[in-house]
């Protein structure tokens, strides 16, 4: 397989779909160093809670939102297309959204960990990955 068609295998196995209520939301889960990232940096933060961040970042769609959603006297039955910065700012305000958005994304990156940590412990015998000699204290030519 070329390069191009794996990082599209990889990044297609990262998609998320996530509902809440009557709308759905799509997306794809950060890479798992990312979100350790966001953890480690939002958890002490009074102001902004790590899964607001999460939700912000991985949301790229959605499907059933109306402008009653949106706003209090809006039309139930006008739909909303997607938009980035519109999305950004109201899932900051909808805690029922970003709680359900960033359990998903939690659940799918430790489902992934524990898949790729499987497939290691049941490599082949005597597969091994050797200490490169930077990583030995050894100078590299």
């Amino acid at each position: 397989m070329k390069p191009a068609e794996l990082l599209e295998r990889i990044r297609a196995d990262r998609k998320i779909e996530v509902t809440v209520g009557h709308i759905t939301f799509t997306g794809q889960c950060p890479l798992y160093s990312r979100l350790i990232r966001i953890i480690n940096e939002y958890s002490g933060d009074k102001t902004i809670s790590p899964d607001a961040v999460m939700a912000s970042i991985a949301i790229t769609g959605w499907e059933g939102v109306t402008e009653r959603d949106i706003i209090p006297d809006g039309d139930p039955d006008v739909l909303v297309p997607f938009d980035q910065s519109l999305y950004n700012e109201l899932v900051m305000d909808r805690m029922d959204w970003w709680l359900n958005i960033s359990k998903a994304i939690t659940k799918s990156a430790f489902d992934r960990q524990v898949v790729k940590e499987a497939e290691i412990k049941n490599s082949p015998a005597g597969t091994t990955t050797k200490p490169s000699r930077k990583s030995q204290g050894q100078r590299q030519s």
